[in-house]
């Protein structure tokens, strides 16, 4: 049981620290003038979305399923969650690209 316990407090730390460092990240960027300046900057508040939306969707059910050891919401909802596991990381390897990309094009000018 307590290591149980420490699990589920440990999940739900990470849980939290996401969705509060990328809320942050987006309201840093809303809120600063000079970083909305920054094209790049869209990109990233672009992932931090994609990230959040994976913390509050995927992650808390992906720790019930760790906790309990088998998933408990029926077949159709393990597939959309699995989906959108996949839509969402997909997105957030894409806007990394992306970024990248950006940050290439604008060190080559």
């Amino acid at each position: 049981m307590p290591k149980r316990m420490a699990l589920i407090c440990f999940l739900s730390l990470v849980m939290l620290m996401s969705i509060l460092g990328n809320l942050l990240v987006m309201v840093a960027v809303c809120k600063d003038r000079q970083l909305r300046k920054i094209k790049t900057n869209y990109f990233i508040v672009s992932l931090a979305f994609a990230d959040l939306l994976v913390s509050v969707l995927v992650m808390p059910f992906g720790a019930i399923e760790l906790v309990h050891q088998h998933w408990i919401y029926g077949e159709t909802f393990c597939l959309v969650r699995t989906s959108l596991d996949v839509l969402l990381t997909t997105a957030s390897i894409l806007h990394l690209c992306c970024i990248a990309l950006d940050r290439d094009k604008a060190h080559a000018a």
